[in-house]
């Protein structure tokens, strides 16, 4: 997990460091202040890329004995979880009952988004 998040800053810096700007073309007519215009080069957001990668890293360095112990309660709940099947039974009852919740709740956002017209802008 630690190298994956570490990989995944590595990858968001070399993207940022590789973008180009992006060629957007205006009508006549339009301010420069209507259409949003990128016409930087994007040092900018490779800078706070790595700046947050660094900052990772340094608050992981420095917490790094809590993140052996937090890896050790995790490895320990694993083994208790093994050990004793019921437990393990409440954890996918909870779980089946959130994913029926969420089902319902979709349900009710579909039943109020139909009584509505839509019109779309465009």
């Amino acid at each position: 997990m630690i190298v994956m998040f570490n990989l995944l800053f590595a990858v968001m810096a070399i993207m940022a460091a590789t973008a180009k700007p992006q060629q957007i073309h205006r009508e006549e007519g339009e301010d420069d202040d209507e259409i949003f215009q990128n016409k930087e080069n994007s040092q900018g957001g490779t800078m706070i890329t790595v700046i947050v990668w660094i900052l990772y890293d340094v608050i992981l360095y420095c917490k790094w004995t809590q993140v052996k112990i937090a890896i050790a309660i995790v490895d320990a709940t694993a083994d208790f979880f093994v050990a004793n099947k019921r437990v393990l039974l409440v954890s996918i009852a909870n779980f089946v009952a959130t994913c029926l919740w969420a089902l319902f709740f979709a349900g009710c956002v579909a039943a109020i988004a139909s009584g509505t017209d839509v019109e779309w802008a465009g």
